[in-house]
């Protein structure tokens, strides 16, 4: 089997971890793997650690606000297709796999190409304060069915986000999973206040890990923890991740610094290794808005470590509150603040959730516990058609290179224009058959 992998970052977080992953199981089984990625990075250096042939595809994420129903976009979208459409043709590709859909120019590449996809669904596409799709709901779906063999989601509560829109028998539940422990190294982090309350056995350290943006709601375990440190608990808290927003993460530093709490409170930005760090912790906290699964949960939580997380997205499916972790209503300080307390205060307590957090852990660790079905529905589409051919190869051909270096400018936008708009319309049509 050829499989391309199409991400639309070049971070290894989140969606780019599970490709990472899934190409270390899909090799070893002697898989032929490409990738295309939208700039060089951590995730391309990743691919060239593993021989994995890759090409680099600027293309636009289709979210509020940077995109817009113009022309402009579309012809850019079609641009990157095109290019990603003649490297599938080259590599002879027998299936593309997109690991977003907040990027669409994959999926509409393999149907230029005529090459049968795989649309993995990792986000919630309709967030206003995390990502917000500039496409209706509706015209997604019909995107999405139109140009997809088959559909993952990362949880039960991303599928719900598509329930009645893409039909079920092409489509189903495929958890992130994690690997096991792999070393018992020391936390690799240069910050040598946070090395210093981790080695403190007397200090109850928590993390937040993830991405530093307004939706992870980073502030709301600062003020926890701070409560805490001003009731005179001995807690600290480590806040792992880059600064993606870098205002929300000065208004973070801020209030740290206002308050006296910035030798408990340490911001130790990217970590390569953070399962070592969620391993020294004693607990870890999970504040998002809506998480469309939790890696960092089931990663912390398979290292021993409970997490307090919030009770929404796909947190609440991993963690029986009470059982193998905690949960509060997201935005609830003062309930996430209780719950810490509680953690701090009875070791007995941290001791019953570390025991229960890692046999819970166990149903998402090693690909054994997600990989068979992906590989099943791969071999099935192999030497398939990409559903939307022969409209794809139609469009393909009328293209031929004049779209190779469109600009808004080009009187070709228009004919760019008209060509996505066919796809639109075979969406609609699909939708009524």
């Amino acid at each position: 089997m050829r499989l391309c992998f199409i991400a639309h970052q070049a971070t290894k977080e989140g969606a780019g971890l599970f490709m990472v992953d899934q190409i270390d199981y899909l090799q070893r089984r002697g898989v032929t793997l490409y990738a295309i990625l939208p700039s060089g990075g951590p995730l391309h250096d990743a691919m060239l650690e593993r021989g994995v042939e890759t090409a680099v595809v600027p293309s636009a994420w289709w979210i509020r606000p940077h995109w817009h129903e113009s022309a402009d976009a579309y012809a850019k979208a079609l641009t990157a297709a095109r290019r990603m459409a003649a490297l599938m043709r080259g590599w002879a590709v027998d299936v593309a796999y997109t690991q977003t859909v907040v990027a669409p120019a994959g999926p509409i590449a393999a149907a230029l190409a005529g090459v049968p996809h795989i649309w993995h669904i990792h986000e919630f596409s309709y967030n206003p304060r995390a990502i917000e799709m500039g496409l209706s709901r509706a015209a997604l779906a019909r995107l999405i069915d139109l140009t997809s063999n088959f559909v993952f989601f990362n949880s039960q509560a991303v599928a719900g986000e598509w329930r009645d829109l893409i039909p079920g028998d092409k489509s189903r539940v495929v958890y992130n999973w994690v690997s096991p422990v792999a070393d018992d190294a020391a936390p690799d982090i240069s910050d040598a206040v946070a090395r210093s309350l981790i080695a403190d056995k007397a200090v109850c350290v928590a993390t937040i890990v993830g991405s530093i943006v307004p939706w992870k709601r980073q502030m709301d375990a600062v003020r926890a923890v701070g409560a805490l440190l001003n009731e005179g608990l001995n807690v600290a808290l480590l806040v792992v991740g880059p600064a993606v927003v870098p205002s929300f993460h000065a208004d973070l530093v801020a209030v740290v610094e206002q308050n006296g709490w910035a030798n408990r409170i340490r911001f130790v930005g990217y970590v390569e290794h953070p399962r070592r760090l969620m391993r020294a912790a004693h607990v870890g906290l999970l504040c998002s808005d809506n998480e469309p699964f939790g890696r960092v949960t089931v990663e912390s939580m398979a290292e021993g470590t409970p997490i307090i997380g919030t009770n929404s997205g796909g947190t609440a499916e991993i963690i029986t509150d009470g059982v193998d972790g905690l949960l509060f209503p997201v935005g609830d300080v003062a309930r996430l603040t209780e719950q810490l307390r509680s953690v701090v205060q009875d070791a007995g307590l941290r001791a019953r959730l570390s025991t229960a957090a890692r046999t819970r852990a166990n149903r998402y660790v090693g690909p054994e516990s997600a990989m068979p079905p992906v590989v099943e529905i791969l071999d099935t589409l192999v030497a398939r058609r990409n559903p939307v051919w022969p409209l794809g190869d139609m469009i393909a051909r009328a293209l031929g290179s004049e779209l190779s270096n469109v600009t808004a400018r080009d009187g070709i936008v228009e004919r760019g224009r008209r060509l996505l708009r066919k796809l639109r319309d075979a969406a609609r049509g699909a939708g009524r058959a």
